[in-house]
């Protein structure tokens, strides 16, 4: 995944957004979507990785409000989307960018707590409600997408 980079180098990035403060880069690879369904371990059973796909690049004080993820159509199949994947391309520190799992979106009340690890693979339903910590230090960078 060393060539991500030059990727995200070479795409336009936009701030449109009501629920978050980071700069979204979207782009379309279905290499890139193939070389994520090659590392995932059987036992989820994901049949496919969409390959519409974003950088989510998070600056100083970066986050993303409490939410539950849309589905998205693949454009082969027409089949929708059921769960979400963060590759995580930076790392953060405890209590900067974490990724909060939550029991609820009304209580907020934390479940569980990622703090991203750069390579790290996260994969959840799309119905799980969860939100990104306030960003601290040198900002935080995923790559996000799709899979069913």
């Amino acid at each position: 995944m060393g060539d991500l980079s030059k990727v995200l180098a070479n795409i336009p990035g936009d701030f449109c957004s009501v629920n978050m403060y980071a700069r979204r880069h979207w782009f379309d690879s279905p290499e890139v979507a193939q070389r994520i369904q090659e590392r995932l371990p059987s036992p989820l059973a994901i049949r496919r990785v969409l390959s519409d796909l974003r950088f989510i690049d998070y600056p100083l004080g970066g986050f993303i409000a409490p939410h539950t993820d849309g589905t998205r159509v693949d454009k082969e199949t027409l089949q929708s989307s059921t769960h979400t994947f963060l590759l995580y391309l930076s790392d953060a520190v405890e209590g900067e960018g974490e990724t909060e799992f939550l029991e609820d979106l009304q209580s907020c009340k934390v479940v569980a707590s990622v703090v991203p690890k750069a390579g790290w693979l996260l994969v959840f339903p799309h119905s799980i409600p969860h939100q990104g910590n306030c960003v601290g230090g040198s900002g935080k960078l995923l790559l996000r997408g799709d899979m069913y």
